[in-house]
């Protein structure tokens, strides 16, 4: 298990984790989060 805290305005950037589920919880305010199996910009 890994916990992460970012502040506002920060980002961990693109990241790929092949074979493991992932949970996403923001705790306070707004956040933008994108998945997918692929990249698209």
């Amino acid at each position: 298990m890994t916990v992460m805290s970012i502040n506002a305005g920060e980002d961990i950037g693109l990241e790929i984790h092949p074979g493991t589920d992932q949970f996403i919880r923001i705790e306070e305010g707004k956040g933008l989060v994108q998945m997918g199996d692929r990249y698209t910009p």
